[in-house]
């Protein structure tokens, strides 16, 4: 039996890998309830479920906050102290979940082992060295283990303060919103789809960092006004050229994801799009 403990079930990210764990044969319990960075909390509860599976999700994420909180440090020890508890009762394989924030941005396309990691942000920073001191916990307890690398995700249930969602309730609301990213080429994920690579990863063998992305590559300003001509709302946009032109492309190979782990996307960029507009209108109006 594949027992896993999904930590940030209830979180973007994590409600929807649920029905995918369940879909591969998992029997799932959550940490919801308890608070993960309560260290006795947890170990009781690895105690009580013994998983054989860990997906570790929960993390501090507020917006614009999460960049450069000290809260960080905090889920760096948090994590290591859960990985090494899961250890402790038996556990085979975990996944964490990481992010394209680890890699020096200067460089374009980010390639897993090739691509520098020269994160500068304190959430970037923290992340790729957990990501570190998780990998040589893994080895020396002979713990299969995986990172995954997320990049720029969308969907239900997002914070206002993101891009995407952000513009959908700005053009909703008839306000006015001024894009200083259009000009960044990045790749956008549905984040049911993120589940779905997520939940793939831990059912694989596949060990170290992975890359989690589309593969569909574009650049924001003609994103931001895809979504207007869906919401027939191309005036609410305005465009401003960047001051300086530094992190323009930031997009995942994805290499490992597609032949490795062998996963492809579910969703096209029109109908993630579309489900999120949708849901949008019909939330916007309750805050």
């Amino acid at each position: 039996m594949k027992r896993v403990l999904v930590t940030g079930a209830r979180g973007f990210i994590g409600q929807h890998t649920l029905p995918f764990l369940e879909s591969k044969g998992f029997e799932v319990s959550v940490s919801s309830g308890v608070d993960v960075l309560d260290q006795k909390a947890m170990q009781a509860l690895l105690q009580a479920v013994k998983p054989t599976h860990l997906l570790h999700l929960a993390w501090y994420a507020k917006p614009p906050q999460y960049w450069h909180s000290p809260v960080n440090f905090s889920w760096v020890k948090a994590s290591l102290d859960l990985l090494e508890a899961f250890i402790g009762q038996g556990g085979k394989r975990a996944v964490f979940a990481g992010t394209c924030a680890e890699y020096d941005w200067q460089y374009g396309l980010c390639k897993e082992y090739e691509t520098p990691c020269q994160p500068n942000t304190v959430y970037g920073t923290a992340k790729y060295a957990l990501s570190l001191l998780a990998e040589a916990m893994a080895k020396q307890h002979n713990l299969s283990f995986a990172s995954g690398r997320i990049f720029f995700l969308f969907g239900p249930h997002e914070y206002r303060e993101r891009l995407i969602s952000g513009l959908i309730c700005h053009v909703l609301t008839q306000q006015k919103f001024t894009l200083n990213s259009a000009y960044q080429i990045r790749d956008f994920m549905y984040v049911k789809d993120v589940a779905s690579a997520l939940v793939a990863l831990l059912d694989s063998e596949v060990s170290g960092s992975v890359n989690i992305g589309s593969g569909e590559v574009m650049r924001v300003g003609d994103l931001a006004h895809l979504l207007a001509q869906k919401l027939k709302a191309e005036p609410w946009i305005n465009e401003e050229r960047p001051a300086q032109k530094t992190n323009m492309i930031v997009v995942p190979e994805l290499t490992r994801l597609f032949n490795e782990v062998n996963w492809r996307p579910a969703y096209t960029l029109d109908q993630a799009l579309d489900e999120t507009i949708l849901w949008w209108k019909e939330h916007v109006s309750h805050g």
